[in-house]
Protein backbone atom coordinates (compact mmCIF):
# COMPACT_ATOMS: atom_id res chain seq x y z
CA UNK A 1 0.00 0.00 0.00
CA UNK A 2 0.97 3.33 -1.12
CA UNK A 3 -0.25 6.83 0.13
CA UNK A 4 0.96 9.69 -1.71
CA UNK A 5 2.58 12.38 0.88
CA UNK A 6 -0.19 14.91 0.08
CA UNK A 7 -2.57 12.58 1.58
CA UNK A 8 -0.83 11.20 4.45
CA UNK A 9 -2.14 11.73 7.99
CA UNK A 10 -5.31 12.20 6.86
CA UNK A 11 -7.06 8.92 7.97
CA UNK A 12 -6.95 7.40 4.21
CA UNK A 13 -4.80 4.21 5.19
CA UNK A 14 -7.02 3.69 8.80
CA UNK A 15 -10.37 3.75 6.82
CA UNK A 16 -9.02 1.54 3.91
CA UNK A 17 -7.98 -0.80 6.81
CA UNK A 18 -11.15 -1.13 8.86
CA UNK A 19 -12.67 -1.99 5.76
CA UNK A 20 -10.42 -4.57 4.88
CA UNK A 21 -10.48 -5.79 8.77
CA UNK A 22 -14.42 -6.10 8.41
CA UNK A 23 -14.62 -7.91 5.55
CA UNK A 24 -12.19 -10.35 6.85
CA UNK A 25 -13.58 -10.91 9.94
CA UNK A 26 -16.83 -11.61 8.47
CA UNK A 27 -15.09 -14.26 5.66
CA UNK A 28 -15.31 -17.90 6.91
CA UNK A 29 -11.54 -19.48 6.74
CA UNK A 30 -10.02 -16.23 7.47
CA UNK A 31 -7.97 -15.88 10.08
CA UNK A 32 -5.83 -12.74 10.18
CA UNK A 33 -4.40 -9.71 7.70
CA UNK A 34 -0.62 -9.86 7.25
CA UNK A 35 1.12 -6.73 6.30
CA UNK A 36 5.01 -6.59 4.86
CA UNK A 37 6.54 -3.21 5.87
CA UNK A 38 10.35 -1.96 5.50
CA UNK A 39 12.68 -2.70 8.44
CA UNK A 40 13.28 0.75 8.52
CA UNK A 41 9.82 2.24 8.23
CA UNK A 42 9.15 3.07 11.67
CA UNK A 43 6.56 5.86 10.53
CA UNK A 44 4.33 3.28 9.07
CA UNK A 45 4.91 1.02 12.04
CA UNK A 46 3.22 3.18 14.08
CA UNK A 47 0.64 3.70 12.35
CA UNK A 48 0.24 -0.15 11.93
CA UNK A 49 0.69 -0.70 15.39
CA UNK A 50 -2.30 2.18 16.56
CA UNK A 51 -4.33 0.13 14.72
CA UNK A 52 -3.68 -3.20 16.72
CA UNK A 53 -1.53 -4.74 14.41
CA UNK A 54 1.21 -6.09 15.99
CA UNK A 55 5.04 -7.36 15.06
CA UNK A 56 5.17 -11.39 14.82
CA UNK A 57 9.07 -11.66 15.88
CA UNK A 58 10.39 -13.37 12.81
CA UNK A 59 11.63 -11.97 9.38
CA UNK A 60 10.90 -12.72 5.81
CA UNK A 61 13.78 -14.42 3.85
CA UNK A 62 13.52 -14.25 0.05
CA UNK A 63 15.65 -15.09 -3.04
CA UNK A 64 14.62 -12.04 -5.77
CA UNK A 65 15.63 -13.37 -8.83
CA UNK A 66 14.57 -9.86 -10.42
CA UNK A 67 17.14 -7.97 -8.31
CA UNK A 68 20.33 -6.84 -10.09
CA UNK A 69 23.32 -7.25 -7.99
CA UNK A 70 25.29 -4.45 -7.81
Amino acid sequence: MYIHVDHRRQGVFSALYHQVESLARSGAGICGIRLYVEENNTRAQKTYRSLGMTAPGYLVMETDFQKKSD
